[in-house]
């Protein structure tokens, strides 16, 4: 491994970290993770501590060195990628003040109400101020309160102290860079996921105007700066904690959703991509921002330098199957039942020997509220048309499907705005792994499905052929789609169509018959 040059990516999940050395042309050669808390304080809160993610980075930095045996010397950068986008108040230090406001906490919304309404509403956003929003971001701040304007202004008013100590309100990824270069620095799509940022192509700036509006001062934001932009050498203290060379530079990187659209190798101008993680999504790169207000679905800046991203996001997919596993069924039964250590493939054997369409039962997997095409906070999950016929094997099939059907109603919203179906799409994420999933999604979307190599690690991938183009060792962005391997193609079942074309029908039906009896329950994220 002399001649060959690697960089240390790190993806700082919800859950945890994973640290993963990455050759230059997307290899992965070893991975290790480290576990962190996320705290509930009150309902609808979710906080955590920024100093458990450096510590992850730290610890996982060192243990993979040590298990890939990878010389520091070959390590030529280091690069983020992971959950966005988070609030962090810190000093000018870069201590931060309280914990992290995650990006999946609810707080704010009676803020994010009464901010964005006005005397003339459209899915209550007033009217002029939507407009400009979406004029100059692309976007708009979430109803529900879990974006960071509305996070920032639930500190001035409810900690007011801490707001006025506050040197800067950072993202997960810029405390990062702090911590490893002294810099106070944001990458463009973190920048665009405040929606204090003016993304016009020939803008990149904070707004001055928008952040008037809000009377949030701009000294209070850091730098911005392109998610391949090397923002600094690593500084001593980072270099002696993380195992690495001092000057050893640290690469922008970008969110998950970006993350794992490079490391899936989607790149070219409309080329699909889907992943499963906890939440799911789809995504393109295009050339202009495109927005749809009434599907949430819209455009930020991306990881690509001369290129915008559109996303469709859900909040849950692999996270549903993780509840049934934990709640539903007792995996040590399941694993001495079934003879293996893996329930999860265990999941997979009970999906592959029922029949398509899981004897007509229905998964709803809008277990945290849904973002995308529906936008409501309001919602929740369960099994509609559930019956005692009903078996286990149904119940997970039905999970798996669910998944898809969701996915499905989300790739309708991103085709319908980039007016073109995808050909195919490239899919990533730990759900990736499962042959049926990737079968299942095949046939409920009708298009083929494209399972990169390694799909679990796409994040770190994607992080790392950040930094090599960064660092020129790619030369043109776009070769990166030819740079990811395809493991295996699966193609639709044209048989099934008809069935999952009648199945998506009576999913919509069933959110367009129930959504104002959620809405009657007031349940909030």
């Amino acid at each position: 491994m002399a001649d060959e040059k690697f960089i240390l990516a790190h993806d700082v999940g919800t859950s945890g970290n994973k640290g993963s050395i990455v050759s230059v042309n997307g290899k992965i050669m070893g991975t290790a993770r480290e576990p962190y808390e996320v705290t509930f304080p009150q309902p609808g809160w979710a906080e955590q501590d920024p100093r458990e993610w450096w510590e992850a980075v730290c610890k996982t930095s060192q243990e993979v060195i040590v298990s890939t045996g990878i010389d520091s010397h070959e390590i030529v950068g280091v690069s983020f990628t992971g959950q966005v986008p988070c609030c962090v108040p810190v000093d000018k230090e870069g201590n931060p003040l309280r914990n992290a406001i995650s990006w999946f906490d609810t707080r704010s919304r009676d803020i994010a109400r009464k901010t964005f309404g006005g005397a003339i509403n459209i899915s209550g956003y007033g009217l002029g101020r939507i407009l400009k929003w979406l004029r100059i971001t692309g976007g708009a701040p979430s109803l529900t309160g879990i974006d960071f304007p509305t996070q920032l202004l639930w500190i001035r008013e409810a900690e007011p102290a801490i707001y006025e100590r506050t040197h800067k309100f950072l993202t997960v990824k810029a405390f990062l860079l702090y911590q490893t270069t002294g810099k106070f620095t944001m990458t463009y799509d973190d920048g665009n996921l405040t929606w204090f940022m003016d993304t016009r192509r020939k803008k990149m700036c904070w707004s001055d105007s928008l952040l008037a509006d809000l009377h949030v001062p701009k000294e209070k934001l850091p730098d911005l700066v392109k998610c391949t932009d090397i923002v600094g050498p690593l500084t001593s203290t980072a270099c002696e904690r993380m195992g690495l060379q001092e000057g050893t530079p640290v690469i922008g990187g970008a969110g998950d959703t970006l993350g794992c659209a490079v490391g899936s190798g989607a790149v070219r101008e409309k080329e699909g991509h889907v992943c499963i993680g906890t939440s799911d999504w789809v995504t393109c790169h295009v050339d202009k921002r495109l927005v749809s207000p009434s599907t949430a679905t819209g455009s930020i800046c991306s990881a690509h330098p001369s290129k915008y991203i559109t996303i469709a996001e859900q909040q849950t997919a692999g996270g549903s199957l993780e509840w049934a596993q934990k709640q539903l069924y007792h995996a040590q039964t399941l694993i001495t039942e079934e003879g293996t250590q893996n329930v999860f493939e265990i999941f997979d054997k009970l999906v592959a020997s029922c029949e398509p369409g899981a004897h007509g039962l229905h998964f709803l997997p809008w277990m945290y509220g849904e973002r995308v095409p529906i936008d409501d906070a309001h919602v929740r999950g369960g099994w509609a048309n559930l019956s005692l016929r009903h078996t286990r094997e149904d119940i997970i099939r039905s999970i798996f499907e669910g998944v898809a059907l969701n996915i499905r109603w989300a790739l309708w919203a991103v085709e319908s705005l980039i007016k073109k179906p995808f050909p195919y799409l490239k899919f990533g994420g730990g759900g990736a792994k499962s042959d049926p999933w990737c079968q299942i999604l095949a046939d409920v979307t009708q298009r083929p499905i494209w399972r990169v190599a390694e799909p679990q690690y796409v994040g770190s991938r994607g992080a790392a052929l950040m930094a090599a183009f960064g660092l020129g060792y790619i030369k043109n962005f776009d070769d990166i789609s030819d740079m990811v391997e395809i493991e295996k193609k699966f193609d639709p079942n044209s048989d099934l169509a008809g069935l999952y074309n009648k199945k998506f029908d009576e999913f919509k039906a069933y959110y367009a018959s129930t959504k104002k009896w959620y809405r009657s329950l007031r349940n909030e994220k």
